[in-house]
């Protein structure tokens, strides 16, 4: 468990010294650490779902780049707690494709590269490859290049 903290606290640095803006980025951490372990395991699908609805209707609507990579940085930080805060089993809820989602979603390079040991884990841990494959190049070429892979001939 400590390589994942260890991971997350990497991650958290990383992103919090790539914002290139002089305003200080506060997100309530200590509050999100709460929640996540307050949830019982019969509450992980709804959660994840929450996780996937404020992506889905939240993030993806943000009107500015600073904005959209701000929200998805706290759907990135949730998901990288829970796995932290609540083990492997939280990966294996209906074998959930949220990661690969929030992973897609993502434009900050960095937290991709950050983010990925926790997709690696997911697919570990599942035995099964991950649910959307090519959402993973997608994640890759969209951060880095700028370029969407989307509908390309294989």
């Amino acid at each position: 468990m400590s390589y994942v903290k260890n991971l997350f606290c990497v991650f958290l640095l990383i992103n919090l010294l790539a914002c290139k803006s002089s305003v200080k980025l506060d997100l309530p951490i200590e509050d999100y650490k709460k929640e996540i372990t307050a949830l019982s395991p019969e509450d992980y699908y709804s959660y994840w779902k929450n996780l996937n609805d404020y992506d889905q209707n939240i993030v993806l609507n943000a009107e500015t780049v600073k904005a959209y990579d701000s929200l998805s940085l706290i759907t990135l930080i949730k998901s990288a707690l829970l796995y932290e805060l609540k083990g492997n089993d939280i990966l294996k809820v209906n074998l959930n494709p949220n990661n690969e989602i929030l992973f897609i979603h993502n434009l900050i390079p960095q937290s991709n590269l950050d983010f990925w040991p926790i997709l690696m884990k997911q697919k570990e841990v599942n035995n099964t490859l991950l649910i959307y494959p090519s959402y993973q190049l997608e994640g890759i070429a969209g951060s880095f290049y700028d370029y969407s892979v989307y509908g390309q001939d294989t």
